[in-house]
């Protein structure tokens, strides 16, 4: 990696929200077996195309082959209604706060879950 992280990112606001959100996930993330989704998305330009859809179905074959669910947080009603068309269901949305303020836009973090097997 060529450059240096900017300092708030190591130091600043931005730092502790981000801190604020890795304890939120330790906290909420299921203590059972399961496929975590840690990050997913698709660039820009190739939205729209189905290019999401395949990733999340090959993602989901991994799930119902070992039998076991899928876990992911996100934010925004775009990506609910997308993980929603691909079999996940909401298990409950959280504010994230820190001492820089608090992440409640459109509620927060949703944790969403996709039970082992279920199709799209």
């Amino acid at each position: 990696m060529k450059g240096k992280i900017p300092g708030e990112v190591e130091s600043g606001p931005v730092k502790k929200r981000m801190d604020a959100l890795d304890k939120l996930m330790k906290e909420k993330h299921p203590k059972y077996p399961h496929w975590y989704v840690y990050c997913f998305g698709v660039d820009s330009t190739r939205q729209g195309q189905g290019n999401g859809r395949e990733m999340m179905e090959f993602v989901g074959m991994l799930g119902s082959h070992s039998n076991h669910p899928m876990y992911l947080e996100t934010a925004g009603p775009r990506n609910l209604s997308f993980y929603k068309k691909n079999g996940f269901e909401v298990v409950e949305t959280t504010v994230v706060s820190s001492a820089a303020g608090n992440f409640d836009v459109h509620g927060g973090v949703t944790s969403m879950v996709k039970k082992a097997g279920a199709g799209i």
